[in-house]
């Protein structure tokens, strides 16, 4: 919205961020058609009815039907103006993300300080998250020395994360084993195939299709005595050692934050986007105990929940 008396209809994707989680999808998707499509369909129809008669007329004389005279003469006539209809709706529609992961590196955003689009929000700090897992666990199990990482190779945002790891093992002298999956299937074939290369321990960023995975994923770790590390506490609940990661709750409320002063008439182009300030460090003692480790004190005074 770009300006205090524009309707707050004028900003369905914020819309949506509110209501999605309290009267389902339904809602969201129609906010989103009446701010969005409505007004391009409302402008067509009106510029249709403005095509003069004697255009449909000649059409007719030249003997062409109904869809001849839709394709070849309306389509033309309103084209500009369907176009900028379709701009105008594109510039109403804010987007609020969370947990966005190097917007300003995928081209989303011009800058965190100024986005420069319709996007703004709060940005997700994974690829230095990667580090800390790496670090959290060669201080947990100072033997491990190689390293399992489970990714899903058609995220390009794994993609990102693969090069922090890479960086964040050489420094602390571990090897990686790339365990690449693409789809859900793949995971239990890719899991088997990685013992042939001995690692002594597992790490994952929950993606979509390895959250939706995860209590497997945990149960052949804990077959073969490997601890665990992600950045999702749901990994941890299923049996996995420790996660460390963006606490989710804190930024949905900060996000909701972005969503009022949008609709209070704030440009989302000059909204900052934030970084998150709120982590959790969660450490599982229970599987712990199970593969014979012991937590360092260092770790253990600053877990934000502790499974016993």
């Amino acid at each position: 919205m770009k300006s205090g008396t524009e309707s707050p209809l004028a900003s369905p994707i914020a819309a949506t961020l509110l209501a999605k989680n309290q009267i389902g999808e339904a809602a969201p998707i129609f906010l989103i058609a009446l701010a969005g499509v409505f007004p391009i369909v409302s402008s067509v129809a009106a510029h249709v009815r403005s095509v003069p008669p004697m255009f449909l007329a000649a059409a007719r004389n030249f003997g062409l039907g109904e869809a001849a005279i839709i394709r070849r003469v309306l389509f033309p006539a309103v084209l500009p103006q369907m176009l900028s209809s379709l701009r105008l709706a594109l510039g109403v529609c804010w987007i609020v993300v969370v947990a966005a992961v190097d917007p300003v590196g995928f081209g989303l955003i011009k800058s965190l300080a100024r986005p420069g689009t319709n996007l703004t929000g709060l940005a997700n700090v994974s690829p230095e998250l990667t580090a800390k897992h790496l670090e959290l666990l060669k201080e947990t199990a100072p033997a491990v020395t190689r390293v399992a990482v489970v990714w899903n190779a058609a995220n390009p945002i794994e993609v990102r994360l693969w090069r922090g790891r890479q960086a964040a093992a050489r420094t602390l002298g571990l090897e990686l084993i790339p365990i690449e999956v693409r789809a859900p299937g793949d995971i239990a074939r890719e899991l088997s195939s990685m013992m042939e290369h001995k690692p002594h321990a597992l790490h994952l960023f929950a993606e979509p299709v390895l959250r939706g995975r995860r209590t497997e994923i945990v149960a052949f770790a804990a077959k073969h005595r490997l601890p665990v590390v992600s950045d999702a506490s749901e990994i941890t609940d299923a049996g996995g050692l420790m996660s460390y990661g963006v606490y989710l709750p804190a930024l949905f409320h900060r996000a909701a934050r972005f969503v009022v002063r949008i609709l209070r008439g704030g440009n989302a182009s000059e909204l900052p986007v934030e970084q998150p300030s709120r982590f959790e460090l969660v450490i599982n003692l229970r599987t712990a105990r199970a593969l014979g480790l012991a937590i360092p004190p260092s770790i253990l005074v600053f877990a934000d929940r502790v499974i016993a």
